[in-house]
């Protein structure tokens, strides 16, 4: 499974990497097209809700969700034309880690499954970038 997510971040990053415009929605496009495409090989279902903004080379986001016991997840984080390394990580209610991503890219993905119903939280890191200020960066959220 890591192979697929791995070539559809590759690909990915050469078919978007020729956009001149770096901005939210280039962000939101990388990651929804990502999910789109690991969802039609996984058979997950894409969220229709997404998560953006804009953060400073070193600069995390941390966003509050709800996932459910017995399913899957796929969590792409995916950053504008001027985003070289976007992270995502996961952690739990008490504030372990449970997954994190481990690419240089400007595509983070992280695959889990919760035992438990509850809250998490998902953190985006805008690890580097271009242009040394900052990038836009969008998460978005797949499930089986």
């Amino acid at each position: 499974m890591r192979t697929v997510f791995q070539i559809a971040c590759f690909g990915i990053c050469i078919l978007f990497g020729t956009q001149s415009l770096a901005t939210s929605e280039s962000a939101k496009e990388l990651a929804r097209f990502t999910a789109q495409q690991i969802a039609r090989q996984s058979n997950f279902t894409v969220r229709d809700q997404f998560y953006w903004g804009y953060l400073k080379r070193g600069e995390s986001n941390v966003t509050r969700l709800t996932l459910y016991a017995g399913n899957q997840y796929v969590l792409v984080a995916g950053g504008c034309e001027d985003a070289t390394d976007v992270d995502v990580a996961v952690y739990n209610s008490s504030g372990e880690r449970i997954a994190k991503d481990n690419s240089t890219a400007r595509i983070g993905i992280v695959k889990i499954s919760v035992h438990e119903t509850g809250t998490y939280y998902v953190k985006v890191t805008m690890y580097r970038n271009k242009n040394g200020r900052g990038a836009h960066w969008s998460l978005v959220i797949a499930y089986k």
